[in-house]
């Protein structure tokens, strides 16, 4: 579970469910700790269609 949730804090959520509380708040990194290694994933949602992802996921009315 750990290791999902740590992937899970580099998913972008759209605004709108961080208000409604729909998601659990993101991890706060520290930006000034050089010793930090960079996330292994990044994922990254919007109502549009990216042209240049690597994978998509449609889900609801967002991709990922």
């Amino acid at each position: 579970m750990q290791i999902l949730r740590e992937l899970s804090s580099h998913v972008q959520v759209p605004e709108e469910h961080q208000k409604e509380e729909r998601v659990f708040p993101q991890a706060l990194r520290s930006s000034g700790d050089e010793a930090a290694l960079p996330p292994l994933i990044r994922i990254s949602s919007d109502t549009v269609k990216p042209g240049d992802a690597f994978a998509l996921v449609q889900y609801n009315d967002r991709w990922f």
